[in-house]
């Protein structure tokens, strides 16, 4: 025989439970070094993708929609594969 006094997050182990999921999860050095990182990184690559689409249709005189193609080409490849952790 047994007598239950309580059951799932009333017993001792749903109290440690409901403990566990109340504490915020907070971000390591690491974590924030990559994610400021990755913002500079991202600025970067933006803006050299804008000065080559202005210099393309401004010096080459290449239409819009080619100097377009040509800017995203180069954010492209500036940002390195597996940079930025979304």
């Amino acid at each position: 025989m047994a007598a239950v006094f309580a059951t799932g997050m009333s017993t001792e182990f749903g109290k440690i439970a409901r403990l566990t999921q109340s504490v915020g999860e907070e971000l390591s050095p690491l974590q924030k070094e990559v994610n400021r990182l990755t913002q500079i990184v991202t600025v970067l690559a933006v803006g050299i993708g804008i000065v080559f689409f202005v210099l393309s249709v401004a010096v080459v005189r290449r239409p819009l929609s080619v100097g377009f193609i040509f800017a995203v080409g180069m954010v492209v490849a500036f940002v390195p594969e597996g940079c930025c952790p979304l």
